[in-house]
């Protein structure tokens, strides 16, 4: 199946024919854009150009939450069917207990909420997806104030 027909699925029918690394994939690339978004907003107005004046437990906990969010709202924990099929790709016990609080899971969808937050904590570098958006942020700034000081010296 060619990657444009997958797209037209319904999103039950594309998570029938999952595996766990495309999850993982579409939770990585979300994860780059909470933490874009984190960045682009949680430090706007931040001129240092020194990376040791960031605070990265700040951040880290501002996306620890942005996360949150998005994996609450999403149509895979919220719809049933989805969840279950959630609950099927990560190998999820829907009578076991959840890894963050030790309760047994009360629904589907908290079965796939934990199952899916587990899944991003320990499979991907959340510190690592975050040093390096800041490091291309400081960047960024870096060549926009060299711009800047170009201009005004040809002026």
């Amino acid at each position: 199946m060619t990657n444009q027909a997958f797209k037209q699925l319904s999103r039950y029918e594309q998570l029938e024919r999952t595996t766990k690394n495309n999850l993982l994939d579409e939770w990585s690339s979300q994860l780059c854009d909470v933490i874009n978004e984190v960045i682009e907003y949680d430090m706007e107005g931040y001129n240092s150009t020194d990376l040791k004046d960031v605070d990265f437990d700040n951040l880290e906990e501002i996306v620890g939450e942005r996360l949150w969010e998005s994996i609450d709202g999403d149509a895979d924990v919220i719809y049933t069917a989805n969840a279950k099929l959630i609950c099927d790709i990560l190998d999820i016990d829907i009578f076991g207990e959840c890894d963050m609080t030790g309760e047994k899971f009360s629904s589907w969808s908290h079965a796939a909420f934990s199952g899916i937050h587990t899944m991003i904590y320990n499979e991907l570098d959340i510190m690592a997806f975050l040093n390096k958006a800041v490091s291309d942020h400081f960047s960024k700034f870096l060549l926009e104030t060299i711009k800047l000081a170009d201009n005004s010296e040809n002026k």
